[in-house]
């Protein structure tokens, strides 16, 4: 399955680990698998359902899924997405919304 968000606002930083080690030879630098991490806010509860829904986050073991988005004309993809954080707010005005937190194995330069 692939998603992509109907609304609202999507962040997604990639970390990765990178070591210097000193050797005989001089400083020598090692690189630790990179980790993707998205963060999603929805604007509305449907569309937070509904996605809820179908990535099953709230099983104990869900499915992974392919998440893709258009970042100024090019198109990406992280594969093995995981919900792994939820966060609901709400505010006095009765406004309500929910931040997700997605961990994901690899991701794809569609237009690479």
């Amino acid at each position: 399955m692939t998603w992509t968000t109907p609304s609202g606002t999507a962040s997604c930083p990639t970390t990765g680990t990178v070591n210097q080690n000193a050797t005989t030879q001089g400083i020598k630098q090692t690189h630790g698998q990179c980790k993707f991490q998205s963060t999603i806010t929805f604007k509305t509860l449907n569309d937070r359902s509904t996605f809820l829904r179908k990535v099953e986050a709230y099983k104990n073991q869900p499915k992974g899924f392919n998440f893709s988005y258009d970042l100024g004309g090019d198109t990406f993809t992280l594969t093995g997405s995981i919900v792994s954080a939820v966060q609901a707010q709400t505010d006095q005005d009765g406004a309500a919304s929910l931040q997700l937190t997605i961990m994901h194995e690899d991701l794809i330069d569609e237009n690479a």
